[in-house]
């Protein structure tokens, strides 16, 4: 913050537009930062009846914006907007409201919090309606007050750390007393903080490109996660098999084990759908190559799994091997096309990842996803794979920045550096920020880098299956739903990790990725028994389940445990299957428009205040009420759980609860899976089997719970599951 005397811009030259408005902000006084802009231009454009957009750039030198698609604004305002927008003329602010009740929707009238915009620091503030925020990023367990979010992607483990590999400066904030909500988006992708106080306010801080905000009128919460989608893009529909469970290492060490930990599943009747490798099945760890020694009969491995109505997902990451001794066509193809990431001064960028030396495709390349494409291709004439698991691409490296260090020069060294875990180096366990793409440098680029690399996936996959697929990615940015999907990646095995994980993936809700999963039982460090249970009893309720951990660590596949564990593992996989006709619809109504797959309760019950500190339960669509057991049996502690005012019956035994917002003991006996059905819904379900593929042939039942009023309904869509 800054003296309450600082100057900042003026606004003048306002004036009334067909869109909105438009005007001048004039720089007045000095400032702490270098090379600030003197003159910058202002627009407010009304969006839509529920969307206000504004925008401050600089008229003289065209600046870095971010390059996804956004339906442009209308010609001619809509006659009725949900919002007011006001203005502070000096120093400059933007005040927009809630129409009729003047909830504060964005206000940078803070006279503490000036508006700063320098080449590589621009800052804004606002205040906020209430302490109750959702959203700001992967890793956190709700916004609070006190917080410091970074965005700059970063190859990290730990969900505690602030910068992940989710990079979405969109929040929603919700008033206190009217339960009305709105949401923000921050439309800039150059490392940035985004600072939240007890007051309740909010600064944002940009190293670069342009103040570009969109604000969301909701009133619901799930408006607002509606509206912010039709924004962004419609997520993608997954294949139906994609529901089932999915089976995965870090490291099977060959082809022998990997038949063998398939086999052990499938003879103890584990539903079990998808099968995946990771970087092991390559050869000397290089993309589009299989290890013909150690994995020498994949091809015929992944053909028996689709005789099995099985699929199979490789692990790619970004790094090319640029050996010179090696004929490598991906290498040469990518060097003829001129898609590799290019150092500042001259030559191609020269990284480190497991092969040893790689360079770095540009996937925003006009080249790029043609020669994606045509690796894709040539490898899956060998190796039938149905779906990609993108890895590293924040894009993670082994070196800071590259192989032969960075440059001193402003973008490898801004003025200002966002609180990331590189000691203020921007390149720790990446690339240099001045390295050249095509669209402009690194810097601009860096967050955007799994974006651009899920596009060229799908694409290369659409064209290559004809099918739906799966592009699965770790690091994601606004609008990653519209072309594939997310895991987040890095969570150990414990149960402080395995709670934080139902947060992480409603927040990915909020960001428009419904289909998303954490590494059920965690990936690093040894599970224990009751741990992998009670994981594997919520994975069963994540939009995706996947079973994957360290090569290095005790195996936590279902086969691998006592058979007592395996009977639990099964039954808790096999009421997925049960559940899987309506998991698929709610993906439906999600790709149909943007309604969550999952929701926290407060989006269901947004006048119960009891429901918005609520980070342990969930529900799928309105109807499913999940209750997981999340701490051992040691810490002798009752779980409770809270169900909102209604009628609830339990999904095994019937059984009736009439809760009037009331907390009730659940059963937290080894074997016990709390579910239930709110009143006045109807689930579909299938009797389960070994696959999606069988179990679809089976037919379809109905549980209805009845309301009050003795009525209930219900969803229900169908299709072949795989047609683009």
């Amino acid at each position: 913050f800054f003296s309450t005397n600082f100057s900042s811009y003026k606004l003048e030259n306002l004036r009334n537009v067909s869109s909105g408005y438009e005007g001048f902000l004039i720089r007045q006084g000095n400032s702490p930062w270098p090379d600030n802009i003197e003159m910058l231009k202002f627009n407010v454009w009304f969006h839509s009846r529920t969307i206000v957009h504004f925008k401050m750039i600089d008229p003289v030198i065209k600046r870095y914006e971010v390059p996804i698609e956004i339906p442009a604004p209308p010609s001619d305002a809509p006659g009725y907007r949900d919002y007011q927008v006001f203005f502070n003329y000096e120093p400059f602010g933007i005040r927009i409201t809630r129409y009729g009740s003047r909830e504060t929707l964005f206000n940078s009238i803070i006279s503490s919090a000036p508006l700063i915009y320098a080449d590589q620091f621009l800052q804004i503030s606002t205040l906020l309606q209430s302490k109750y925020l959702f959203g700001l990023g992967e890793g956190s367990p709700y916004a609070s007050g006190g917080r410091r979010y970074t965005y700059w992607a970063r190859d990290q483990t730990s969900i505690n750390n602030s910068t992940l590999k989710g990079e979405h400066p969109f929040y929603i904030n919700v008033d206190e007393y009217s339960k009305n909500a709105h949401g923000v988006l921050f439309l800039n992708s150059n490392a940035m903080d985004v600072n939240v106080y007890p007051t309740p306010a909010a600064t944002f801080r940009s190293i670069g490109g342009v103040l570009d905000f969109y604000i969301f009128t909701g009133p619901s919460l799930e408006d607002v996660v509606q509206q912010y989608i039709q924004l962004i893009g419609i997520p993608t529909m997954p294949p139906f098999w994609a529901l089932g469970f999915h089976l995965s290492n870090s490291n099977y060490k060959d082809i022998q084990n990997l038949r063998r930990t398939i086999k052990r599943n499938r003879d103890i009747g584990i539903p079990y759908d998808v099968q995946w490798s990771d970087v092991d099945y390559m050869e000397r760890w290089k993309i589009w190559t299989y290890d013909k020694y150690l994995y020498k009969d994949l091809p015929q491995l992944v053909a028996e799994l689709h005789e099995n109505f099985m699929k199979y997902i490789i692990t790619l990451h970004p790094g090319v091997s640029n050996r010179l001794s090696d004929k490598y066509p991906p290498y040469d193809r990518g060097i003829q096309q001129g898609v590799f990431i290019r150092n500042f001064i001259h030559g191609t960028l020269e990284g480190s990842l497991k092969p040893g030396p790689v360079v770095y495709p540009d996937f925003a390349h006009p080249n790029a996803a043609g020669w994606w494409l045509k690796e894709a291709e040539d490898f899956r004439q060998v190796v039938q794979f149905d779906g990609l698991c993108l890895d590293m691409n924040e894009p993670s490296n082994s070196v800071d920045g590259s192989t032969t260090g960075c440059t001193n020069n402003k973008l490898d060294r801004p003025p200002y550096v966002p609180d990331t875990a590189g000691n203020g180096k921007l390149e720790y366990k990446t690339l240099c920020s001045s390295a050249l793409q095509f669209h402009s440098h690194h810097y601009n680029l860096h967050n955007l880098y799994g974006l651009h690399m899920t596009m060229a996936s799908r694409k290369a996959q659409d064209q290559t299956t004809g099918k739906r697929t799966l592009s699965i990615s770790r690091s994601t940015y606004p609008s990653h739903g519209k072309y594939g999907q997310q895991w987040s990646a890095g969570w150990k095995s414990s149960w402080e990790d395995m709670r934080y994980s139902i947060t992480s993936l409603l927040n990915s809700q909020m960001f428009g990725i419904p289909f998303v999963g954490v590494d059920v039982c965690g990936f690093n460090g040894d599970s224990s028994e009751e741990l992998c249970t009670r994981w594997t009893q919520l994975g069963a309720f994540y939009p995706f389940m996947r079973n994957h951990n360290n090569g290095n660590n005790k195996a936590s596949n279902p086969g691998a445990w006592h058979p007592s564990i395996q009977r639990l593992m099964k039954e808790a996989i096999e009421l997925r299957y049960s559940l899987l006709p309506f998991m698929y619809t709610q993906f439906y109504l999600n790709h149909v428009d943007g309604r969550p797959v999952i929701r926290p309760l407060s989006f269901v019950f947004p006048d119960d205040s009891m429901t918005y500190d609520n980070k342990e339960q969930f529900l799928w669509g309105t109807s499913l009420l999940v209750s997981p057991i999340l701490q051992p049996a040691s810490s002798n502690q009752d779980s409770k759980g809270y169900f909102p005012d209604g009628l609830w019956y339990d999904l095994f035994t019937h059984a009736k609860k009439e809760s009037h917002g009331e907390f009730y003991k659940l059963n937290s006996s080894l074997c016990a899976i709390n579910l239930h059905v709110r009143g006045g819904s109807v689930l579909t379900r299938q009797k389960p089997a070994v696959t999606t593929a069988k179990s679809r042939k089976n037919p379809i039942n109905l549980l209805v719970a009845l309301n009050e009023d003795q009525t209930a309904s219900g969803e229900l869509f169908c299709d072949d599951g795989e047609t683009l």
